[in-house]
């Protein structure tokens, strides 16, 4: 039944998006034929409010309890028209979005939401069906962690699509206030996660991290807040040589008009520094705490969605080609540079739940590891 389910979820936005896409269309050109105003942008704005709602009472409807299984159910049908807009943007596919991105989301548009809407559709969508089976009868696994980084990687979407949506050169449209609704539930699934009774049945049993690779994370760290430093006065176009000459050479995209590379540099710069300024402390006086392991896995999961999405912005063929990375050694340091930010809080996070692992499996609360 839950297969079955999953498949009716991910055909329907196939067929509506086609439909919904032609009629506006259609009603656009005999308004625009007939000279009156038709202002598409607010239509579009309650058709997606009130298609959202029916699935979800739809879906009430179909399991009696709300469970995170019906939940996933939501977000399958999201994460498909996430999809398909992205195969659109590409021009694998037609006339399914146009107008969404035209009196919807602009923004999307871009080579950076291209970006997005590909991780939405395909990694988002790959981890509502593990929770969906996870949490399903028959099986006792936690999926409070990819919960963790599920809710990491949807709110530093999120929050550089609010950034970009509102400073770039993108027109705001009211569909924008869907993000809000999409941020409140995202925050509502983190503080469900976090007061978890197994999240916080050992909280109060630190763990110890292993003396092998603890200073090599602190260097790590610290290297991370000077290159995020460093990347958010690019992105602010500082006027200081080295940085000039970093954005000409290495990251021309930070440059780029619609915000969005600006809007993730400053989530680097705001939220990412103080968290490896925490991880260093952490690291220094040994302690390992379940909520710190949760808090980085939602920080994995941000970097994740952030760093995929940058390169695959900075090298995508929508990107006009001055922003581009150039050829040769420019391109090495390139790759370098984002793929660290990128493993970093992926493998750091891998590194915090090892240490944790041990003493969450413990009912006395002792320790994980011996220094």
């Amino acid at each position: 039944m839950f297969s079955l389910y999953t498949y009716f979820l991910s055909i329907i936005p196939i067929v509506l998006s086609y439909v919904i896409n032609n009629s506006l269309y259609k009603l656009e050109r005999q308004h625009y034929s007939s000279h009156s105003a038709l202002d598409l942008s607010v239509v579009y704005f309650l058709l997606a409010f009130f298609l959202l709602l029916l699935i979800v009472l739809f879906i009430a409807f179909l399991v009696k309890q709300f469970s995170a299984t019906a939940w996933c159910m939501v977000f399958y049908f999201v994460s498909v028209f996430s999809l398909i807009s992205a195969l659109e943007l590409d021009g694998i596919i037609n006339k399914f979005m146009t107008g969404f991105f035209k009196h919807g989301l602009p923004s999307l548009s871009s080579s950076h939401g291209t970006m997005m809407c590909y991780w939405d559709g395909t990694v988002h969508f790959a981890i509502y069906i593990i929770i969906s089976v996870i949490s399903s009868d028959g099986f006792d696994e936690n999926w409070s962690d990819l919960a963790l980084f599920w809710c990491g990687s949807m709110l530093n979407s999120l929050i550089v699509l609010f950034f970009a949506s509102l400073t770039g050169f993108y027109e705001t449209k009211p569909s924008f206030l869907l993000l809000i609704l999409w941020f409140c539930v995202c925050c509502s699934t983190l503080r469900t996660v976090l007061s978890d009774p197994k999240l916080n049945e050992n909280a109060e049993s630190d763990g110890r991290f292993s003396s092998k690779y603890r200073r090599l994370f602190i260097v790590a760290h610290f290297l991370a807040i000077l290159l995020e430093l460093y990347r958010a006065l690019a992105a602010l176009d500082a006027r200081v040589p080295s940085v000039r000459f970093y954005v000409e050479n290495f990251e021309p995209y930070l440059r780029e008009p619609g915000k969005f590379a600006l809007g993730q540099m400053l989530v680097f710069f705001f939220y990412f520094i103080p968290y490896h300024i925490l991880s260093i402390l952490n690291l220094s006086i040994n302690s390992c705490s379940r909520h710190f392991s949760a808090l980085s896995i939602v920080f994995a999961g941000a970097a994740a969605h952030a760093q995929v999405c940058f390169l695959g912005a900075s090298l995508h063929s929508r990107t006009p080609y001055v922003l581009r990375v150039s050829q040769g050694s420019s391109q090495a340091v390139f790759w370098l540079v984002n793929c660290f930010q990128l493993l970093l809080p992926i493998s750091f996070a891998f590194y915090v739940f090892q240490q944790q692992a041990p003493a969450a499996r413990t009912t006395n609360g002792d320790v994980c590891h011996e220094k």
